[in-house]
C-alpha cells in the first residue's frame, strides 16, 4: 500500500496546502502595501 503521509514534497500535491500557500502569499503582500 501506498503511504502519502511520507511523500518528499506532500504540499506540492496538496490543494489546501497550495491554497494556504497563497493565503499566506496574498497577506504578505497586503503587509507591504500597507503605510
Amino acid at each position: 500500500m501506498p503511504k502519502p503521509f511520507i511523500h518528499p514534497k506532500p504540499f506540492e500535491i496538496s490543494p489546501e496546502n497550495s491554497q494556504r500557500k497563497a493565503n499566506l502569499v496574498g497577506i504578505l503582500m497586503s503587509d507591504l502595501k500597507l503605510p
